[in-house]
C-alpha cells in the first residue's frame, strides 16, 4: 500500500492514496472495490423497480395503512403482468 507522511511539528499522520487526496489512485481503487463486487453478485436476471407516492395521497395512506397494502398488491400485480 502506497502511503505519504506529512510531519507538522505536534504530529505524524499518514494518507493512503485510496482516501481521494490523488483523484488517479482513489479512481483506480473505486474501480477495483467495483471489480470485486461484480464478482461476488449472483448472475441472476431481475427488475427494480421505484413506485412512489404523491403527496397529495399521503394524508389517505395516513388514515388507512390497509389502502397501502391493497395498493402494493395491485402494483405487483401490474408489474408481474407487464414482466412476465
Amino acid at each position: 500500500m502506497s502511503r505519504k507522511s506529512w510531519r507538522t511539528p505536534a504530529s505524524c499522520f499518514w494518507i493512503t492514496f485510496k482516501s481521494g487526496f490523488c483523484h488517479k489512485c482513489a479512481k483506480k481503487y473505486t474501480d477495483d472495490w467495483s471489480d470485486k463486487q461484480k464478482l461476488m453478485i449472483f448472475d441472476v436476471p431481475h427488475h427494480h423497480m421505484v413506485f412512489t407516492i404523491p403527496k397529495e395521497f399521503c394524508p389517505v395512506f395516513f388514515r388507512d395503512r390497509k389502502k397501502l397494502n391493497e395498493l402494493s398488491e395491485q402494483v405487483v400485480e401490474v408489474s408481474l403482468f407487464y414482466f412476465f
